[in-house]
């Protein structure tokens, strides 16, 4: 296997997430994860992710591997682990509580009719 193409088996339409903020589409998904990839940059290391929520972990983790970026998952959420990763990490991303950036007033802040992204297939190597 070359890659991992995200998301090809559904349609923009279709219902990719159910939770807090209600049902979510994969254009929904798209639109998100462009938001992210665009705000996280360019990231010279690694990016400490801690989502509590699954749909802003998958938004977090896609938009990172959509810029190549390094992805540090913590084993637990405590206070001090996420602390001490945070400091060998070059950034840090959270959605309510952690270290670094709050993932949730990117995706808030943003205009909502920012065009969707297109992914790019996810090299199998990487």
């Amino acid at each position: 296997m070359t890659g991992f193409e995200a998301l090809g088996a559904y349609a923009l339409e279709d219902c990719i997430a159910i939770g807090e903020a209600g049902p979510r589409s994969v254009r929904d998904l798209l639109r998100d994860i462009g938001r992210v990839s665009a705000a996280l940059g360019d990231c010279p290391g690694e990016l400490l992710v801690s989502c509590h929520d699954r749909y802003h972990l998958a938004v977090a983790l896609l938009a990172a591997w959509q810029r190549g970026i390094v992805v540090a998952l913590p084993p637990n959420a405590r206070e001090q682990t996420l602390a001490d990763l945070a400091q060998r990490c070059a950034r840090s991303l959270h959605d309510g509580s952690g270290p670094g950036d709050d993932l949730r007033a990117w995706l808030t802040a943003a205009d909502r009719s920012q065009p969707i992204a297109t992914l790019a297939p996810i090299d199998a190597a990487a």
